[in-house]
């Protein structure tokens, strides 16, 4: 994962680490236990996105790079040298 990826999934975890720490201070049915609940699910998405992210645009990196070896390593065949 590059840096940008590491510091989102750092924040998100901070984050949830909070939200889970107010959760059990804060009553039920109050308005800071429903804030609590949107940072937890908030930093819980934006973590489970960067992880899946992160991985698929390094799979397609590699595929990209992996296609552009094998075009280089064909010969191409121009017309004149087909007659």
């Amino acid at each position: 994962m590059n840096a940008l990826a590491h510091a989102a999934v750092r924040i998100s975890a901070l984050v949830v680490a909070g939200s889970l720490l107010m959760l059990a201070a804060t009553g039920p049915g109050t308005a800071e236990r429903i804030i609590t609940i949107v940072s937890l699910t908030a930093g819980l998405l934006v973590a489970v996105a960067t992880i899946v992210l992160s991985r698929y645009g390094r799979q397609a990196l590699a595929l990209i790079r992996r296609d552009k070896t094998d075009r280089s390593s064909r010969r191409t065949v121009s017309p004149q040298e087909e007659q």
